[in-house]
């Protein structure tokens, strides 16, 4: 066990210092007993890209992703929002659900940087370092016309 985490500290510490250049897509999906949450991330051209907000309420069958707000926002201020919070690190996470915890939020992340590498996570009520500040600061963006 000791050696289990002390592998993964020190894979961390290698992904900490790898900088995201560039990103084409990025997807974050939250899931929770109200509804399901979808932001989407795309590049327009080379300076701005767009936010996509959509919001799906799990109480109704076969109801459909409504489009909530979509945003422009400029890649510098994405690619700062991405390695402030280390998604890099964010690579391989698998957060297994608490045994004791009752209910709470999945999430699903995709990330596509540095010209095709894939960053996915995913979890149930257990997160990778950072998430919520970078949920939080994602959702400001969003609220305030990317005017952060």
């Amino acid at each position: 066990m000791i050696r289990r985490i002390f592998k993964e500290n020190k894979r961390y510490r290698a992904l900490e210092k790898i900088p995201v250049d560039s990103y084409e897509r990025i997807q974050l999906i939250l899931c929770g007993m109200r509804g399901t949450i979808q932001i989407d991330i795309a590049k327009k051209d080379e300076n701005e890209s767009v936010i996509s907000k959509y919001w799906v309420d799990s109480g109704k069958k076969n109801d459909e992703f409504r489009l909530e707000k979509r945003v422009t926002v400029k890649n510098e201020m994405i690619l700062d929002l991405l390695n402030r919070h280390k998604i890099m690190c964010w690579d391989g996470f698998r957060g297994k659900h608490p045994k004791y915890a009752k209910d709470g939020i999945m999430f699903r992340f995709t990330a596509v940087v540095n010209d095709g590498k894939t960053i996915r996570a995913d979890g149930s009520q257990n997160f990778p370092k950072n998430f919520t500040a970078f949920r939080d600061d994602l959702g400001a963006m969003i609220e305030n016309n990317a005017q952060i």
